[in-house]
């Protein structure tokens, strides 16, 4: 194979694009990465304590 300036132009070109989709891959896993970790931190963090009462115990602290 005989290297050309032509050829070299297209390599190139090649690699250019590699590149850019090796960029737009990172940057969507960095993305990910980063929404992971607001999922952690959520879950992470005390949640709030709930009482749930009963229609029954409602009812019955109503008529007390």
């Amino acid at each position: 194979m005989e290297i050309t300036r032509a050829s070299l132009e297209e390599y190139l070109k090649e690699l250019q694009q590699q590149r850019e989709q090796a960029t737009a891959q990172l940057n969507a896993i960095a993305g990910a990465i980063q929404a992971v970790q607001v999922l952690i931190e959520k879950s992470s963090a005390p949640e709030p304590e709930i009482q749930v009462k009963t229609v029954e115990a409602t009812l019955a602290a109503d008529a007390a």
